[in-house]
């Protein structure tokens, strides 16, 4: 047997007896475990170096750092299996020229309304009412605060004449050179979409195409002609294979 082989031997004998050890000496009289390969590993300082790395934290992925602060923030939402409040359906008053700004939109008067909560006075308030191109619309997203945008895309297809009611829930993540905003407000902006989307519905409009975009990179003429009509897939016919000996089945 070669060395390598005798030492890898002896590892896995000891690394099988440990727990049984511990076992029979008793469970409750050991507080850590340490684990060295020179004795450096067992000094002093190489016991600081383990308690330290013990408490540190461990590193996070960026959901679990939204989840860490939304539960430093007391807004903590409950995903699948786990506790925690779920914030949602927040209803925050509108401002009056909120509601003018979407009577116009649906009178055909404006294509283009941008909105927002103050989120000190906790009220949807208007950014911008306009008419633009599909091509601008993705200039109207913000790279450091969420935002509201309803759009209506009036464009050809096949022939016809079409104008699909847009809806976009935009919020900077901080990826693609945006910034990303206090949690608590990303929350607040999220648990309202739903709420915000109504001021069309209520109005009779059928929302065709809703998007939730870091940036306005995400959002081009390109992108939504996709989502708005996709290509359809034909289903190829499987024939199936001939019984071997050309045999077939008569029926």
């Amino acid at each position: 047997m070669s060395l390598t082989a005798l030492l890898l031997k002896k590892k896995m004998i000891y690394a099988s007896t440990r727990s049984n050890l511990k076992s029979q000496l008793g469970d409750d009289y050991f507080v850590d475990e340490i684990f060295g390969s020179v004795p450096a590993d067992f000094t002093q300082k190489g016991y600081e170096s383990f308690i330290k790395h013990k408490e540190a934290d461990v590193p996070l992925t960026r959901e679990e750092e939204i989840i860490k602060e939304e539960r430093e923030q007391g807004i903590f939402v409950g995903g699948s299996g786990m506790g925690g409040a779920y914030a949602h359906g927040i209803a925050f008053p509108v401002d009056d020229n909120v509601e003018s700004a979407m009577d116009s939109f649906f009178a055909g008067e404006n294509n283009y309304v941008g909105l927002t909560i103050d989120t000190d006075a906790e009220r949807v308030c208007l950014i911008e009412s306009t008419n633009i191109d599909i091509d601008q619309l993705g200039s109207f997203v913000p790279n450091d605060e969420p935002r509201f945008h309803f759009f209506k895309y009036d464009h050809e297809h096949l022939g016809d004449n079409l104008s699909s009611l847009i809806y976009v829930y935009s919020c900077p993540d901080g990826s693609k050179g945006t910034i990303s905003c206090p949690v608590k407000k990303r929350m607040l902006f999220s648990s309202s979409k739903a709420n915000v989307s109504s001021l069309a519905t209520s109005r009779g409009g059928n929302i065709d195409l809703k998007l939730e975009v870091n940036n306005g990179e995400d959002v081009s003429a390109h992108e939504i002609n996709i989502l708005l009509h996709p290509a359809k897939v034909e289903k190829k016919k499987i024939n199936k294979p001939t019984p071997r000996g050309g045999r077939k089945l008569i029926r």
